[in-house]
């Protein structure tokens, strides 16, 4: 690939920028909102937000880091659950933004 079709485009940096931003929102709101009681801590501090760029989007993703997040988002009626809420809750708020960003992305 040339140099080029390997640079970064002003656009494709902001919304990477943009994107990074939403992501650490996702992260910071599960860790504040966790419905579970810290024991180690490792739960919530393990709480990621991270973001996925592929050639045609860019995707913001919210996840555990600890291998019982699972239990933690399905088991008991799903009571310890917070990704999902995470998503519903902070989605709106982050889409709005992307709106105006992409006024002056043209």
């Amino acid at each position: 690939l040339s140099f080029l079709e390997n640079a970064e485009t002003k656009s494709q940096a902001a919304i990477r920028m943009f994107s990074q931003e939403g992501a650490k929102k996702f992260e910071n709101y599960a860790k504040q909102n966790r419905p579970w009681t810290d024991r180690t801590g490792h739960a919530r501090q393990r709480l990621t937000g991270w973001v996925e760029t592929l050639s045609d989007r860019t995707r913001i993703h919210i996840g555990h880091g600890v291998d019982y997040g699972i239990y933690l988002e399905l088991a008991n009626q799903k009571r310890f659950a917070i990704l999902q809420k995470t998503v519903n809750t902070v989605s709106p708020e982050i889409l709005k933004g992307f709106k105006e960003l992409t006024r002056y992305l043209k």
